[in-house]
């Protein structure tokens, strides 16, 4: 039998509580990049060398973050005339801490967007690109009240996920758009903290660009689990 537990779970919107956003000049297609490749190929070979060039740390650990191997969303936003865009994403023991945002308009300036994901400090660096150093929490989680108990399968808590992930809405406030839940989270944790079961981050988007992320995690505290 499982223990007594509780729906944990943490939301934020990507542009109402980015600590930072720049615009940068896209980077110019390096010599060795295959003439075959397409158009949209090479934008996103372009913004993941960006991503690349980024170290994010911890305060307190003097661990350098992990990037995820491939962006956990790529997208375009007709209403914003962006033609293309990218989401990645790092981790720290394996919970998502920080997220960068890239997008295009005209393949002539890439613009892109931080959104710490950690509920602690962090220090980012790049050659590319200035400094950031968020001192404040930029997620926080909360227990869903009233919540039925997660499912003994990775399946099942996948289904409970999106079921409660659907009684929640989004909007966006200056022009009150409400956002669209993408029915499948954008990532699912493959390798688990040691307090945790299952976790996984869903989008609100517009059109196809990810505005809010909603994060669900299994934890175990006090000997329970919890969402």
């Amino acid at each position: 039998m499982y223990p007594l537990r509780r729906y944990l779970f943490a939301i934020l919107g990507c542009l109402v509580l980015t600590s930072c956003s720049f615009r940068a000049q896209a980077q110019s297609e390096d010599d060795s990049t295959p003439l075959e490749q397409t158009v949209e190929q090479k934008r996103q070979t372009r913004m993941r060398k960006f991503a690349e060039s980024h170290k994010v740390v911890v305060v307190g650990s003097n661990v350098e973050a992990k990037l995820h191997d491939t962006p956990l969303f790529s997208w375009a936003n007709p209403q914003r005339q962006a033609i293309g865009g990218a989401l990645y994403m790092w981790t720290h023991q394996g919970r998502p801490i920080a997220t960068i945002g890239l997008w295009t308009y005209a393949d002539i300036k890439d613009s892109y967007e931080y959104q710490s994901l950690h509920d602690g400090a962090l220090n980012v660096s790049s050659e590319l690109a200035r400094d950031w150093n968020p001192r404040t929490p930029g997620i926080s989680f909360r227990p869903i009240p009233n919540c039925v108990a997660p499912g003994r399968t990775k399946s099942v808590r996948l289904i409970q996920m999106r079921q409660i992930a659907r009684d929640r809405f989004s909007s966006v406030l200056q022009k009150d758009t409400q956002l669209r839940l993408l029915p499948q989270p954008i990532y699912r944790y493959d390798e688990l903290p040691n307090d945790v079961l299952d976790g996984a981050v869903f989008s609100f988007a517009l059109g196809t660009d990810p505005e809010c992320l909603l994060i669900f995690e299994a934890r175990v505290i006090n000997e329970n689990l919890q969402w």
